[in-house]
């Protein structure tokens, strides 16, 4: 029968005398609302035995532990309140599988400061779609943590305009905005894509930003950040 081993091999692993190397070193937490019996009763450790939410698997992970969460293609976090989502959990990596209309997406439905709130240092999201589900979403993410990363993912208004989609607090630095597309409405309505308020060393990279900006698609303002990269 064949085995599977979910979480890898945390001591190595080897193979008739050939080492097997593991690409992670953590463990690796599964997510989608829409798999059959998806609950966050489940054990987690499978794609057929995943859990309901991101937010209750951030809970499951272990500090600067290199823990991962993979969230399936279809999945959907729908968030109401403020920090809605809480990545409070340092070195964790969130990676939101899937393609075109299938992504795992994060829905934001209500107009609050840092739906996803960002407070642990080392923070990553990778891929998926974020969606603004209601009219003025003050900030959809907030990060106060050192070393977030977001790589390939899209943010795109479907109902009303985003005040600002990504807000660097000035406790934040070396946050890195990597192959992004923020799609924003063409309507009035919206402040900034990305907000920079103090910190130093931020990059963004290979990224893409459209919408109708009160004040401008990036903006440093507030205490000035200092050394900050935008190239592509």
């Amino acid at each position: 029968m064949p085995s599977h081993y979910p979480n890898g091999f945390k001591e190595g692993l080897i193979v008739r005398g050939t080492p097997i190397l593991n690409t992670y070193a953590g463990n690796v937490w599964w997510v989608d609302s829409g798999v059959a019996g998806t609950s966050n009763q489940n054990d987690g450790k499978t794609p057929a035995t995943a859990f309901n939410t991101i937010d209750y698997a951030v809970g499951r992970c272990t500090a600067s532990n290199g823990d991962i969460i993979m969230a399936s293609p279809g999945h959907t976090e729908t968030i109401t309140a403020a920090s809605g989502l809480a990545l409070d959990v340092a070195g964790i990596t969130v990676v939101l599988m899937g393609s075109g209309s299938n992504r795992a997406t994060i829905n934001v439905t209500g107009a609050v400061t840092g739906a996803v709130n960002v407070t642990a240092d080392n923070v990553t999201i990778v891929g998926g779609l974020m969606t603004g589900g209601v009219d003025v979403i003050v900030q959809f993410i907030q990060v106060s943590g050192d070393d977030f990363k977001i790589i390939d993912s899209e943010m795109r208004d479907v109902t009303g305009e985003t005040s600002t989609w990504i807000a660097f607090t000035q406790a934040a630095t070396r946050g890195l905005v990597d192959g992004v597309f923020i799609n924003g409405a063409d309507a009035a309505g919206g402040a900034q894509a990305i907000s920079i308020r103090g910190g130093a060393n931020h990059e963004i990279r290979n990224s893409k930003i459209d919408g109708n900006f009160s004040i401008s698609g990036i903006r440093n303002g507030g205490t000035a950040a200092t050394e900050i990269y935008i190239h592509d």
